[in-house]
Parts: C-alpha cells; structure tokens; sequence
C-alpha cells in the first residue's frame, strides 16, 4: 500500500512543515541565491524490507500508517536510516511526539493572538443535521468550551466533544453511510436539548481553505469543522436578530 492522501496531509500538518529533528523548515521559498530546497521525506519508522533500517517481523499494522511515519529533512532521513542502531523506534516516535506537541504550543500561540485581534462571528446549532454536516469527512477539528463549574458538566461536555471527534474520524474512512448520518442527527437533538438545559449553546461552522506548502505546491483542499460550546450568558455571544431589529428601527 501508497501513503494515503489524508495520512500524508496529516503529517505534513501536525509536522509544521518542518523536520521532526533538526525543526528547520522543509519546504522554502525559491530564490535567485538558493537553488538547492531541502525538501522533506516522509521517512518510515519501521522498514517493511527485511534488510530495512528496523525492520521487525511481528509488525502488524500498516506500514504507511500515520503511526509509523514520520517527517524529515533529507540529511536526517539519511542518518536515521544508515545509524539504525542509535536512531530505534522508540527514540523516532519520541522526537515525533516532542516535536507535534511543540508545533500544536507554536499554533495554539498564534491562535491565541488572531482571537484577541480579530473577532469570530458563528452559527448557533440548534438540531443534530447542522452538527453532522459540520463534522463529517474533514480533515481537522478545533473543538473549545467555557469554563465548568462542576465535574459533572466537565464530564458531560468532554464526551459529547470525543464522541462528535470520533464519528468524524470514522466517516473519514467510509463508515457513516446515510442511515448512520440521520440517526446519528436524531440522537444529536437529545444531546443538543441536555446541553442546553445544562445552560450552554452550541457554535459552529465548517470551512475548506486550499492548503499549499512554502514552495506552491498545492496540496489541496482541507475541510475544518468547528465546534464551541459556550455558557449561555457569555458576553461574546450577540443576537443577530436583535441587532437587525435595532438597526432597521433606526432607519425607519
């Protein structure tokens, strides 16, 4: 089996387009001064070849799963893969962990700046088939809540999240057929009708943005679903109608 389209987005995104190693970035801008891009190499942790750097033969899984991948500049692929002895399994998926959850702080960051200058306008969800449509078959989820005031709203929030996360996930790989989808919608209407009991509502959007990496390259369109749950009387929440209203009785 091939890498997947989706499996190679996902390394490319969780990896910051940069080396899992050394950080340096893997894809530059061409100019008139640097002929020679390094470009990065989707590298296997685990050889499938019987004489590959690692190989063992009680690997079950995919060879070209997202778990056995990892990304590198071509001098680290090359040293990674000829001191297989220093560089094991266990040392490569440490440097993938580290270096994810340091792209994840480096984006949360940055994320954190757009918020605070820039504001976000979404649609307040109100049945199950909004929530679906948002979810399924993305790409990536940003998920985001108040704060709780007991372990029993934090439980509740938590799961209903996880769950909307893994049933996105599946209907990636084809297991949400249209039957799934319109049950899944009603069972939403309960959760959604318990979490506005509970004093929250529920914000989302689902939004597709053209990806390409520093050099052009398209790497195509990603779909991003969005969910917040907010308390019901946070301040950043604003009535659209009554704005409107507001508005028109000031021109009449």
């Amino acid at each position: 089996m091939a890498i997947t389209d989706k499996t190679r987005k996902t390394l490319w995104a969780r990896s910051g387009n940069r080396c899992a190693i050394c950080r340096k970035e893997l894809v530059a801008e061409r100019n008139e001064h640097d002929r020679n891009l390094n470009i990065g190499d989707e590298c296997h942790i685990i050889s499938e070849k019987p004489n590959g750097p690692r190989y063992t033969s009680d690997h079950a899984k995919d060879h070209d799963d997202y778990g056995n991948l990892i990304l590198l500049c071509k001098n680290h692929h090359k040293t990674i893969d000829e001191l297989w002895e220093t560089y094991t399994v266990d040392l490569l998926k440490t440097f993938k962990n580290n270096h994810e959850n340091w792209i994840r702080t480096v984006i949360d960051n940055a994320d954190n700046k757009a918020k605070a200058n820039a504001p976000r306008f979404l649609k307040r969800l109100t049945t199950g088939k909004q929530i679906v449509d948002i979810i399924r078959e993305v790409h990536a989820y940003q998920f985001d809540h108040d704060e709780f005031k007991s372990q029993e709203e934090a439980e509740f929030v938590s799961s209903f999240l996880q769950n909307l996360h893994d049933w996105g996930e599946a209907s990636s790989f084809g297991d949400f057929e249209i039957g799934r989808q319109v049950q899944l919608g009603y069972e939403l209407n309960k959760e959604i009708e318990e979490i506005e009991q509970k004093g929250f509502f529920i914000f989302g959007e689902r939004k597709s943005s053209k990806m390409t990496n520093g050099n052009k390259d398209d790497l195509g369109v990603w779909d991003i679903s969005t969910i917040i749950i907010l308390r019901q009387d946070n301040p950043a929440i604003i009535n659209a109608e009554k704005i409107i209203a507001q508005n028109q009785n000031r021109f009449n």
